[in-house]
This record gives C-alpha cells, structure tokens and sequence, in this order.
C-alpha cells in the first residue's frame, strides 16, 4: 500500500518540490504551483494537473484506482486510491504533473542531474 511518504519519496529527486500543507493536509508544491495533496480521507491523492483525456483514460479504464468526485468535475484532477496503486504506475503520474508544472529552469535543472548519474 502507497502512503504520502511514498508519494514524497518519489518525488524527492525531481528539482523544485516543496512538502507543506494544502487545506490542512501534507502536500507537495512544484515551487508555489500546487501538485498533490492527502485528501481528508488519509488514503487518498489529489493530483494535479492532468490532460483530459488522460483523466478519462484513467477513470474508464482503472475505476478501481481512479475517480473523481463531483467537487473535481470539470478540473484537471483526479483522485487516487493510494491503497491500489502500485510504486511504478504512481511515480510516472507524479513525474508526468511535475512536468507540467516545472519552470524552463527546473526542467533544466532535472536534465543536468540526469547525465550526472551512472547508468
């Protein structure tokens, strides 16, 4: 089962994540752009932003993981059952919204640390 320490640890090695608050649970910022939080629930992730038709994708195709509720209609946000998701699946999400989200600079930054590492 994932947690929000699993969600922080995935996003640990990507530039510019900040870990704070969002509505009063633990959440993650790419500099002051809002990426993720706990939902009041605990076990699940409100993610952000996500194309359409990604979200749709999702949605019809992993009910079991992926929903929305009436609130997120409309937004490019879904929800996520922490308990169901697995490392691989859930880190690609964040990497894809951190993306999204991440200046020039921070994209920048990300490929610098990218051919620093072994492979």
């Amino acid at each position: 089962m994932m947690t929000f320490d699993d969600v922080v640890r995935l996003a640990s090695d990507l530039p510019g994540i900040d870990v704070g608050t969002s509505y009063g649970t633990p959440a993650l910022r790419v500099g002051k752009k809002f990426m993720c939080r706990t939902w009041e629930d605990g076990e699940t992730l409100v993610l952000k932003p996500i194309e359409d038709i990604e979200l749709r994708f999702l949605m019809d195709t992993q009910p079991d993981i992926f929903y929305q509720t009436p609130h997120y209609e409309g937004w490019p946000t879904i929800l996520i059952h922490l308990s169901r998701i697995d490392e691989a699946q859930l880190g690609e999400l964040i990497e894809q919204c951190w993306e999204r989200l991440a200046t020039k600079k921070l994209l920048a930054a990300r490929g610098e640390l990218e051919t620093r590492q072994p492979t």
